[in-house]
């Protein structure tokens, strides 16, 4: 038989494709990954890369809503303080008034007072990571300072939010004026300087017209407190669907991406065969003797 260039060239394309198989068949036995490159699979490493973009989407959310259940948590606490720091005014305004004719006992309630303020003042200026809770957006700003005598708000109107999930944010500060003051005519530390005067002073027709604000400041602090409930619920609930969406993209993602190693651990053995008898056979061709030159 006559040995055609033909021939040839089809025992080395037999060589190459052994050769690319073995090679893809040893690379997915030592990485462990079904597709190392597109060409590998165009079509699945479209798949992979949408896979890989929620995978990191979810988990940027996912961080996000941590970042926020820890403020609103610190925000709880807060409250928490503030609910009973204002009812012991209220208690020790209030059990002072029937005797602030004597000056002793009005000093004792107005002490008392003077460091439940202070409280107050601190928690209101509370901050995490630097950033201010109750300044609104102004978040390097401290929510309340005292000039000139009079606490002075020193924050925004604009509460931060934070994207916890797609088409999703939650705010993550709160605005001290609408906590500290409302509608009132002034905010509740000035309120509770003017009771600090009036229990010093046993002026008990002005200690007892203050309590009322003290009241609303409660109320406020009672409202704060059940809206962020709901906000906690929320971020809970969709901290659970980004970290859902997040497990089942990786598992997809591994399904897709990771080989199966058995198979190709054959596959490897079937090319590794076929590339030895391709160069066989084409050893054997290329072995040319006079009679091939002569038919």
């Amino acid at each position: 038989m006559r040995i055609t260039a033909d021939i040839r060239g089809g025992n080395l394309d037999a060589i190459h494709d052994a050769a690319t198989r073995t090679l893809k068949a040893r690379t997915q036995l030592e990485t462990g990954k079904r597709i190392a490159r597109p060409s590998d699979d165009p079509g699945g490493a479209r798949q992979l890369l949408a896979y890989q973009t929620t995978v990191a989407a979810m988990g940027s959310y996912e961080r996000a809503t941590s970042v926020v259940l820890l403020r609103q948590g610190m925000l709880e606490r807060v409250s928490e303080n503030l609910l009973t720091q204002l009812t012991d005014v209220l208690n020790t305004t209030t059990g002072a008034l029937g005797s602030l004719q004597d000056g002793e006992a009005g000093v004792r309630a107005a002490i008392a007072v003077a460091s439940l303020r202070d409280g107050i003042a601190s928690d209101l200026n509370t901050s995490v990571q630097g950033e201010y809770l109750f300044s609104g957006s102004e978040a390097t700003t401290p929510a309340f300072s005292k000039q000139g005598g009079q606490w002075v708000y020193g924050g925004d109107t604009a509460r931060v939010h934070v994207a916890i999930m797609p088409g999703r944010e939650t705010p993550i500060s709160e605005v001290g004026s609408k906590l500290a003051q409302g509608t009132a005519s002034d905010n509740v530390l000035n309120t509770l300087e003017s009771l600090i005067t009036a229990l010093d002073t046993g002026d008990t027709a002005t200690a007892r017209s203050l309590l009322p604000a003290v009241n609303d400041a409660i109320a406020r602090v009672i409202d704060m407190q059940n809206r962020l409930g709901v906000e906690q619920a929320a971020v809970a609930a969709a901290q659970q669907r980004v970290t859902t969406e997040r497990t089942t993209a990786l598992s997809s993602q591994a399904a897709l991406e990771e080989a199966d190693l058995v198979a190709a651990a054959l596959a490897l053995n079937q090319s590794d065969t076929a590339y030895r008898a391709a160069l066989q056979a084409t050893g054997i061709l290329n072995q040319t003797s006079l009679l091939d030159f002569l038919r």
